[in-house]
């Protein structure tokens, strides 16, 4: 690569890839599920394909629900990855839960057992590493992995992955990392379509980006992203997402061609179905602002469990008795 040359991903063909991992519920009582991820996944998925352009099924690989599943996860992701060419640009999304056991930090997955988090979560610098090793020129990934909402006690130790990160080994060329939040803290989410702080920072960026040019530069993306992110922040609740580049000098002519920036402008207009009125609470919160994974999470441990046994059981004496079995 000739200094000075920038490198523009064609926004229609096969050299753009892109996989997206949002996790949002959890098989375990213990780990708290994170509506807020589908938002983010959904919207990933809007600026590839409406966007990016990213519309083959080759190019474009979206992992979440039921499907989120460690066997899925490392073997759908690994096949993927591995796949790309010489020529190729990959993007890589993942949203969930982070966990730390034994100095170590893991995806939480769906099916991820806390008390087994070696055998049953993603480990979070193998995963980075077989990303960095992808055939692909160019690498990004964007890790909304953090300090969310384990329930104190619980054996789900969470933990934000910058720290890890940071102590990894810079890896082939071109290659970056952005993690949504410092050790330490959280990362939290709008109470409405936009999602994360994180994710829907880094779509804002690139429309902001593509109004004075449709070659968005990743570290150009990256960097505007942090200062949106920082806006949203205050005092009681503090986020400040980091990054950490190889090869420099790569990176720096490593971009993003935007093929439909009236979709980019249009992205948060999306129709979003109205969401049902919540359910009366005995007190109020003055505060009404973003909240964390923490503190926004789906069916509570007691609903969890309550369904696991209802689906162990089976039919009741009395349900059996007025159907005739």
């Amino acid at each position: 690569m000739e200094d000075g040359q920038s490198v523009v991903i064609p926004s229609r063909d096969s050299t753009l890839r892109i996989l997206c991992i949002g996790v949002s519920s959890f098989n375990d009582a213990n780990i708290p599920n994170l509506s807020a991820c589908k938002c983010d996944a959904k919207n990933i998925k809007t600026f590839a394909k409406d966007v990016l352009a990213v519309k083959n099924r080759g190019q474009l690989l979206c992992i979440n629900s039921k499907k989120a599943t460690f066997t899925n996860l490392r073997e759908d992701s690994a096949k993927f990855i591995g796949s790309s060419k010489a020529d190729s640009t990959l993007l890589v999304f993942v949203t969930s839960h982070g966990a730390l056991h034994s100095n170590k930090s893991y995806i939480v997955v769906r099916d991820t057992d806390p008390k087994r988090l070696k055998a049953t979560a993603l480990d979070l610098q193998e995963f980075v590493k077989s990303c960095w090793l992808s055939p692909a020129q160019r690498v990004a990934v964007f890790l909304d992995l953090c300090h969310s909402g384990g329930p104190a006690g619980k054996p789900l130790k969470e933990t934000s992955v910058a720290s890890s990160i940071e102590e990894m080994p810079v890896t082939g060329n071109g290659r970056v990392v952005f993690s949504s939040c410092a050790t330490d803290q959280k990362s939290y989410f709008f109470e409405d379509h936009r999602g994360s702080w994180f994710v829907h920072s880094i779509i804002e960026a690139a429309r902001c980006l593509s109004s004075k040019n449709l070659k968005v530069p990743i570290l150009g993306l990256i960097e505007e992203a942090q200062e949106l992110v920082r806006r949203n922040a205050n005092s009681q609740q503090m986020q400040t997402p980091v990054v950490k580049v190889s090869a420099l000098q790569n990176a720096r002519h490593f971009a993003l061609q935007i093929a439909d920036d009236q979709a980019l402008q249009n992205i948060w207009q999306a129709k979003v179905k109205p969401a049902k009125a919540p359910a009366k609470r005995a007190s109020t919160s003055a505060d009404d602002g973003p909240k964390s994974k923490e503190e926004k999470t789906g069916p509570s441990k007691a609903k969890k469990e309550k369904k696991a046994k209802k689906e162990k059981t089976g039919p009741s004496k009395a349900k059996k008795q007025k159907t005739g079995t």
